[in-house]
């Protein structure tokens, strides 16, 4: 007797079992995993290679890669287990060295540097550092709340009018006696300025680019110190025009002898080419110097938090960083920092 089967029964030649199915969707997922990982690594291995051969170009996408050198190396954390236990042991070995090379790259950067024995017998200062932020909606209280903290000097950038008449307002002309301000220059929206409780003296434009900045000599004790201040243009700009102003400031300041600090938004992070530079030419940063090289100080507000440090205060000859605190700037979308500072 012949007996027909049931629906269903025979399988179509066209069918794929599900666990067929199942292997297909595995193999691409491994795929696509790693292959990311190993883009992952061919970016931090190019921001690697960029920063030792001090290139930042030909976009400004590297520019903004070096700027977050630090961060860069946390997935790489996560990522060298997870390819130990899928196995991929290439992928791992690599993303180990690059995390290796990470560690010995910020890990100098936390130490203290310690401070001089001259130091405990010289001079001191405190100077105030602030970009106020050409958009402030609250320029009255961020300049009150800047002339409380009572700095010998202040180093103000993106001073708007509004920003210039809210310090007139809140008393700076009382409480600083020597102040150099330039005015707003055509076409400009802000400007830079110097306000001093200690007398200035030997002031010397800085040109550097498209851009002149102040420098004054900051008479502390029986000596002083040079103060350059700067607002170097954002990158985003012209990586070009960056360079040039960070290199034309560089080679000001180096060739100043004595107490030297170059203070202000260099809208540059200690791992970009250009900055590095400055350190290599015998500058120190003073959060680093303290131990504080990973503290951030931009976007204050717009970002949930701060992700780069672009506010800096580099020293060089007979200075020494004895404090660095940062301040919080009302209205602003960068941090400050108060700076303390012994001149021999």
């Amino acid at each position: 007797m012949l007996i027909e089967p049931a629906d269903g029964d025979v399988p179509s030649v066209g069918d794929v079992p599900p666990d067929a199915h199942a292997r297909s969707s595995r193999r691409v997922a491994e795929r696509v995993a790693d292959l990311s990982g190993w883009a992952y690594v061919a970016v931090v291995v190019w921001l690697l290679l960029s920063m030792l051969l001090g290139i930042t170009g030909p976009t400004v996408f590297t520019v903004m890669l070096q700027g977050i050198t630090p961060l860069l190396f946390v997935p790489l954390v996560v990522l060298t287990p997870f390819a130990l236990w899928r196995r991929r042991l290439a992928l791992a070995v690599t993303c180990a060295a690059l995390v290796l090379a990470g560690v010995a790259l910020v890990a100098p950067r936390l130490v203290h540097r310690g401070v001089p024995g001259w130091a405990a017998t010289a001079a001191q200062l405190t100077v105030l550092e602030a970009n106020v932020y050409d958009g402030n909606a609250e320029p009255a209280a961020a300049a009150a709340a800047l002339l409380a903290r009572h700095a010998d000097v202040m180093v103000l950038v993106e001073m708007t009018p509004n920003f210039l008449h809210a310090l007139s307002a809140a008393g700076v002309e009382k409480q600083y006696a020597y102040r150099y301000v330039d005015e707003l220059p055509t076409g400009s929206t802000n400007v830079e300025g110097i306000y001093s409780r200690l007398p200035l003296d030997a002031q010397h434009p800085v040109t550097a680019g498209h851009e002149t900045f102040d420098s004054a000599h900051v008479v502390v004790g029986t000596g002083g110190l040079t103060l350059v201040v700067v607002h170097i243009d954002s990158a985003l700009h012209g990586v070009g025009e960056w360079n040039d102003e960070l290199a034309s400031v560089r080679r000001f300041a180096r060739s100043t002898s004595g107490a030297v600090a170059v203070v202000g938004d260099f809208n540059a992070t200690r791992w970009n080419p250009p900055l590095a530079d400055f350190l290599d030419a015998g500058f120190h940063d003073g959060h680093e110097d303290v131990g504080r090289g990973l503290s951030m100080s931009w976007p204050d507000r717009s970002f949930p938090f701060a992700f780069v440090r672009i506010d800096h205060a580099l020293v060089r000859g007979d200075v020494a960083v004895l404090r660095m605190d940062d301040v919080e700037v009302l209205g602003s979308d960068h941090g400050g920092f108060l700076a303390t500072l012994a001149v021999r």
